[in-house]
């Protein structure tokens, strides 16, 4: 069963840079642009700064953070955040808004980034939280809880979504 689970997250991420392959560098843009602050990126190109709540669209999808938990607690004694780190879960949803299905992938899309930019990835805990992972169909979405293992003095957490694979633009969501 381990082995087909494999085989089949190996062959959704190949479909989805498949069908990435054609995209071209993209740039976030709110759905509703109401609250959306613009800043400058580290590479001195404008970047937009999107809150928890707004509609972000990139590419073939949508992004919107439905809410963040900071920090999360440990439903059991046996995996906990490591010495000094705690964990940071964000519930988030991604809408296929394009004519072909879209993989999901929380490993490869996501990261969260702190004040100093420095960047964390997906962690596993042992909470039974749903999975954003997966293929959305056309007009579909996924929506999960991330979980990410940061430091306990970390501050300005944002979110980073790329939304195609192969492409060069991303989405930033302040976090707190």
């Amino acid at each position: 069963m381990g082995k087909a689970r494999g085989i089949v997250v190996g062959c959704v991420l190949v479909a989805g840079i498949a069908a990435s392959v054609a995209s071209s560098s993209e740039e976030a843009t709110p759905v509703d642009d109401d609250e959306a602050a613009t800043d400058d990126g580290p590479t001195g190109e404008t970047a937009s700064t999107f809150a928890v709540g707004d509609t972000v669209e990139l590419g073939d999808v949508q992004l919107v953070v439905h809410g963040v938990t900071d920090p999360l607690v440990a439903s059991n004694d046996v995996v906990v955040p490591a010495a000094g780190m705690r964990w940071v879960a964000v519930d988030a949803e991604v809408r296929n808004i394009a004519d072909e299905p879209v993989a999901i992938s929380s490993l490869a899309q996501f990261e969260v980034q702190d004040a100093t930019n420095a960047a964390y990835d997906v962690t596993v805990t042992g909470e039974n939280l749903p999975s954003i992972d997966g293929e959305s169909p056309p007009g579909g979405g996924r929506r999960g809880t991330m979980v990410f293992e940061v430091p306990e003095a970390a501050t300005g957490l944002r979110l980073v979504f790329t939304g195609d694979l192969l492409a060069s633009g991303s989405a930033v969501v302040a976090l707190g």
